[in-house]
């Protein structure tokens, strides 16, 4: 869904333009860091807090890492490749890009 903002739209709309264009940004360097590797959301989550200490990626929070996750399952670009556990010792999925 392609909400780009026309000229003679009030400011709210271009807000939300801008947000779902950084969303999409979000995802695209959600995929360029899991390439190639099988992940759980906490790995997610600690790789892309290590990117960001690096300045490569912006912050964002853990709850909106997987909420982007889940856009990008949901977009059939991930596949879930096995079961894990977190540092809790809760089960989890196995993420993996699509080939």
């Amino acid at each position: 869904m392609n909400r780009n903002a026309r000229n003679t739209d009030p400011l709210t709309s271009h807000l939300a333009a801008e947000t779902d264009q950084d969303l999409r940004r979000i995802e695209k360097l959600i995929l360029e860091l899991v390439q190639d590797r099988a992940f759980t959301d906490e790995d997610l989550v600690n790789m892309w807090d290590m990117a960001a200490q690096a300045n490569l990626v912006p912050w964002h929070s853990p709850s909106g890492l997987r909420t982007r996750r889940k856009s990008l399952s949901d977009l059939e670009l991930l596949e879930i490749v096995g079961i894990g556990k977190t540092r809790m010792g809760r089960s989890c999925r196995i993420w993996k890009v699509v080939s």
